[in-house]
């Protein structure tokens, strides 16, 4: 469950359990029951319950922009708190850790080559 304001002026969408969701008068809530539904109403993830964010550049729509235009995929999934980046080869995760002062990497291959060689 996802949550914000109808008085949002940053268009905010919280993780029902954000300390910030909580403070929301109950005549302002709207619900979303997926990140995609919020997004797709024009929302964005908030930086404190949405932990990878906080790590991540604040040129996040630059990046966004250079990854298209290399045809790498990435995106913020605040369900489970990655972003996760998909190239033509591989697959990345980054994951905060419970208490947030750090970042998991996870990679795997996506493609196997006839020769057994790969470009990385």
């Amino acid at each position: 469950m996802y949550i914000t304001s109808v008085r949002s002026a940053d268009k905010l969408v919280h993780n029902a359990n954000c300390r910030f969701a909580r403070m929301i008068a109950a005549h302002n809530i709207v619900r979303f029951h997926t990140a995609d539904e919020a997004y797709a109403s024009g929302r964005c993830a908030c930086r404190y319950c949405a932990a990878v964010l906080k790590k991540v550049p604040s040129e996040l729509s630059d990046l966004r922009n250079i990854c298209e235009a290399n045809n790498i995929c990435i995106s913020f999934d605040p369900a489970d708190g990655t972003l996760d980046i998909v190239t033509p080869y591989s697959e990345w995760k980054l994951r905060a850790m419970e208490n947030r002062s750090f970042l998991w990497l996870y990679h795997r291959n996506t493609v196997d080559f006839d020769d057994g060689s790969s470009p990385y």
